[in-house]
């Protein structure tokens, strides 16, 4: 007599293939949550840095009257904001709302609060602007100097920016 074949899984086969799912999950999930986290703070900073050479182009191309301020406000609870605005006219408006509460701003002591830019190449007579933007434990640091360019650094790996070079 032959013995008849019979198809599917045992109850042993499948929980084992449930136990290393398990297992391949449980080591996953942290690093997707980190990548998740340091997407989150990319597009942030990759904004900012853009609302920021927007600032700089409208102000060179609405002429010598023309002044775009850039104004950051940061709580002490972890909210931010920032608007940039010529006028009456907004160019752009962001909160830390836009990114699920998740990335955090700071201006740095040393800088203004606010920095406008001028028609004329952009130059500015205040100091420099330096805003660090963090989540997790990474931090970038975009800042902007007298001449009005926007640089962009980070001492966090991974995350594709150049090392500052002033230990920020």
């Amino acid at each position: 007599m032959k013995a008849k074949q019979q198809k599917g899984f045992t109850v042993v086969e499948l929980m084992v293939t449930v136990a290393i799912m398990g297992i391949l999950l449980g080591v996953g999930l942290p690093a997707f949550g980190s990548l998740v986290e340091r997407q989150q703070l990319r597009s942030s900073v990759e904004t900012l840095a853009s609302d920021l050479r927007r600032a700089r182009s409208e102000a060179i191309a609405r002429g010598p009257a023309a002044r775009v301020e850039a104004a950051f406000y940061a709580g002490s609870n972890g909210t931010w904001s920032y608007s940039i605005a010529d006028g009456a006219d907004t160019i752009a408006r962001r909160s830390a709302a836009d990114y699920g509460n998740s990335v955090v701003l700071s201006v740095a002591h040393d800088s203004p609060a606010s920095v406008s830019f001028s028609a004329v190449r952009a130059v500015s007579l205040q100091s420099h602007l330096e805003v660090r933007v963090s989540s997790g434990g990474a931090s970038v640091v975009v800042s902007r100097n007298a001449m009005g360019r926007i640089g962009i650094c980070s001492n966090s790996e991974g995350l594709g920016y150049p090392a500052c070079n002033n230990g920020a």
